[in-house]
């Protein structure tokens, strides 16, 4: 389960009433939210390790599982698993490929920087939390969404999703959703 107040620690890191903040945390919060496993201590990464750690998630990662909490999250609102399907499907489409290029970013993926560079991941898990994600596009998001994700609690969708689901699909199609248990989350009928 998400720790409630660690995100409120999050959300009072970076967000106010007024929109972007700058608030600084006291120790004993920082702490708090890093022991929840909601905040972090700044890491350094290259452009390699970071495109590895992506190929590595997207293999072990089953696309069935992902959509699933995809969908459970329609009900609860869980808008850091929804992030995640955004991150896997990118994510897969991202090749393992070395630093190409002279400048500061990658012309392959667009990631800055084929040295180690230090990533601050708490802004990152802030927008998981506030928006299910904005930076689907960058590796390193995905990343830290799909690792995020690999180590979340997995909830089981309700019927309850599956007409919130429903409703999503039957707005701008014509068709059922159904859900059978003994095969794929979803299916069209």
């Amino acid at each position: 389960m998400v720790d409630k107040k660690a995100v409120k620690i999050l959300f009072k890191r970076y967000w106010s009433s007024a929109g972007w903040t700058n608030t600084h945390l006291r120790k004993e919060e920082l702490e708090y939210a890093k022991e929840a496993g909601i905040m972090f201590e700044p890491i350094e990464l290259s452009h390699d390790e970071i495109i590895h750690n992506v190929n590595e998630l997207v293999n072990i990662i089953d696309l069935n599982e992902i959509s699933e909490q995809f969908i459970a999250s329609l009900s609860t609102r869980r808008l850091d698993l929804r992030s995640a399907l955004g991150s896997y499907i990118v994510g897969k489409h991202l090749l393992e490929h070395t630093f190409i290029g002279t400048g500061n970013y990658c012309i392959y993926c667009g990631s800055s920087s084929n040295t180690k560079e230090r990533q601050d991941l708490n802004v990152l898990n802030f927008e998981r939390f506030k928006w299910g994600g904005v930076r689907h596009l960058d590796p390193l998001y995905i990343a830290f969404d799909l690792n995020q994700y690999s180590n979340s609690e997995k909830l089981v969708p309700t019927p309850e999703d599956y007409e919130i689901l429903n409703k999503i699909l039957t707005d701008g199609l014509y068709g059922t959703i159904v859900h059978r248990p003994s095969s794929p989350a979803v299916q069209t009928v």
